[in-house]
């Protein structure tokens, strides 16, 4: 019997959490996840997510776009 997914759960956290600065460690006690499941949906979800130092992310809005020097 396969587990079910860890990812809606991810999902909401980062949903009601967008424009505030976690490590992954945080966030995993937060969720209630293991680290590499975490890392895998950052991974796969790297729109949501911007690296603010090693093992720290700041939570973006969905579709959010960075564009540097866009006039």
């Amino acid at each position: 019997m396969a587990k079910p997914s860890k990812n809606p759960l991810i999902t909401q956290f980062i949903n009601s959490n967008t424009n505030k600065i976690y490590s992954t460690k945080e966030m995993c006690k937060e969720i209630g996840v293991s680290l590499p499941t975490l890392l895998s949906f950052i991974k796969k979800n790297a729109d949501r997510f911007e690296l603010v130092q090693y093992g720290v992310y700041k939570i973006t809005q969905s579709g959010q776009q960075f564009i540097a020097n866009e006039v």
